[in-house]
């Protein structure tokens, strides 16, 4: 299936973005339209995900977006569905994992976006089962989140490389692989002078407030905790001994940490 192009001049800045750092934004995606992999590492806070879906629009394919666990799934998935509304933009999304979908703001058999995990990316590689499923794996637009998360030993991750390779030297599809986390990857069986590494290899772009962290690592935690301070304990128990402590996890629902947040 093919789809409507989204064109960047059709954006405005949202009154809830910093304008400054919406410039930033929609000029990595303008730099990023004429290639076919590009390698985007930016601090969390800075508009990944803003950045994927606005570059993955500007393609008429059906997008796929990758993450390496299901936890990040479903918060991407939140994340997309706020941003399409800060947007205006009506775009079906579904997420996919455990061989079913689990959420969809659409009832149509198919969504412009998928976000699933790299298990159901790659499987078609090897699953008679699932082969059919190889021509829209090598030929759709995807977003590779967390992309570091995938280096490993594991068969999993050497598919992922021969998926990169296929689609970038074969094909020409394109993807975006994004993180905080700048990792080198063995791309020596890609034309390295294609693959756009931005800002630079093993660099990423500045955080928004663009300050210094102190950073004390200390025994014991301090007794008054002050406002513009994190601690960071070594265990759950440690954290839960101090009165003043609010403690978070990646597990936690939007509305949860809301209701945290608003207590």
């Amino acid at each position: 299936n093919t789809y409507e192009k989204k064109l960047l001049e059709s954006y405005v800045c949202p009154s809830t973005f910093n304008i400054d750092r919406f410039s930033t934004q929609m000029s990595i995606i303008s730099r990023s339209c004429n290639s076919n992999t590009i390698i985007c590492n930016a601090p969390a806070g800075f508009g990944k995900t803003y950045i994927g879906l606005v570059w993955a629009l500007t393609t008429n394919k059906r997008v796929l977006w990758v993450c390496p666990r299901n936890e990040i799934i479903k918060s991407v998935y939140q994340s997309i569905i706020s941003l399409l509304d800060l947007l205006h933009l009506d775009i079906t999304v579904e997420t996919f994992y455990s061989s079913e979908r689990q959420e969809s703001n659409t009832n149509n058999d198919t969504s412009r976006i998928t976000i699933t995990n790299i298990d159901a990316v790659v499987q078609p590689m090897a699953s008679r089962s699932k082969s059919g499923l190889q021509y829209d794996m090598l030929e759709c637009t995807i977003v590779f989140d967390e992309y570091h998360e995938f280096v490993s030993d594991s068969p999993i991750y050497a598919a992922f490389c021969i998926l990169l390779q296929a689609r970038h030297n074969e094909t020409k599809a394109q993807q975006m692989l994004l993180s905080a986390t700048p990792i080198e990857l063995p791309l020596d069986y890609l034309d390295y002078s294609t693959v756009l590494v931005l800002p630079e290899k093993n660099k990423h772009f500045d955080s928004q407030h663009n300050n210094k962290y102190l950073c004390n690592i200390t025994k014991a935690g301090p007794k008054v905790i002050p406002d513009d301070t994190f601690v960071i304990y070594n265990t759950i128990k440690n954290a839960q001994s101090h009165d003043e402590a609010l403690c978070l996890h990646s597990k936690y629902t939007n509305e949860d940490r809301n209701a945290k947040f608003t207590s």
